[in-house]
């Protein structure tokens, strides 16, 4: 019971920085957007290694935001 709490909260984490992430992108702050990214692998990688996720689901995770972010902060450097 312990562990299943400790899993949803770390998972619900997880979920939260990817929309406060999405949500950064979307209202077109960059350095918001840079500093979140940051914090959303961090917290990914830990889940990973906790055994929460799979290592290769953070990982195709981290691949996605990150490719997201860079095209966002790109355009808006163009």
């Amino acid at each position: 019971m312990k562990r299943n709490i400790r899993n949803r909260s770390r998972l619900s984490s997880v979920k939260t920085i990817r929309k406060k992430l999405e949500s950064s992108l979307s209202s077109g702050n960059k350095d918001d957007a840079a500093k979140i990214l940051a914090q959303a692998i961090k917290t990914l990688n830990q889940t990973a290694s906790k055994g929460v996720m799979h290592r290769n689901t953070a990982s195709r995770n981290i691949s996605r935001i990150t490719k997201k972010t860079n095209t966002f902060l790109k355009a808006g450097a163009a």
